[in-house]
């Protein structure tokens, strides 16, 4: 785990649990967002804009055409910034489920020893190639699983979501 991660999503981890993995979503659902936006909004609009396509110079003036590049580019990091901090924050304890947004955030924290199973699920053989696929935990009360859609490393995911949840069901054993 990269420390800008450990030093973002600490915030969402209780003072005494440790923060271990942080699980993002594959960078191919982005990828395609981003260069539509840049082509479309930023680089066809500049390209008529100075070359003077349909007179826009005449029409539009200078600022107001900045002011719209600074609205797209905000628009753009908003994008990416929204696409990195849909998460699963793993931590020694649990799971924290990070669902992002400007305004409010959705953060759902799900304990080890309430996980029933955990299931990948690839909807082709690129998914396979690129090492990404859909994570799915189900609880054991079954009144709702939670996904993490085309995620990173799925085989990564679900072996220490596994081997976690062994743990706390065999230091739960003990206890008893």
């Amino acid at each position: 785990m990269n420390k800008f991660d450990e030093l973002f999503f600490s915030k969402y981890v209780s003072d005494d649990a440790e923060l271990v993995f942080v699980c993002h979503r594959h960078v191919t659902l982005i990828i395609d967002r981003i260069f539509l936006i840049l082509f479309f909004v930023v680089f066809l609009p500049s390209f008529f804009y100075y070359n003077d396509s349909f007179s826009l110079r005449s029409i539009v003036p200078f600022a107001y055409f900045e002011g719209y590049l600074v609205a797209a580019y905000l628009s753009l990091l908003y994008t990416v910034f929204d696409w990195y901090n849909d998460v699963w924050i793993i931590t020694d304890r649990g799971i924290v489920d990070l669902d992002w947004n400007v305004f409010a955030g959705n953060v759902t924290y799900i304990d080890f020893h309430s996980i029933h199973g955990i299931e990948i699920k690839r909807d082709s053989m690129l998914d396979s190639l690129l090492g990404r696929g859909d994570v799915s935990i189900h609880l054991e009360d079954e009144t709702a699983d939670f996904c993490l859609w085309e995620a990173s490393r799925p085989d990564q995911i679900a072996e220490y979501v596994q081997n976690a949840v062994a743990e706390a069901r065999h230091g739960r054993n003990e206890d008893e």
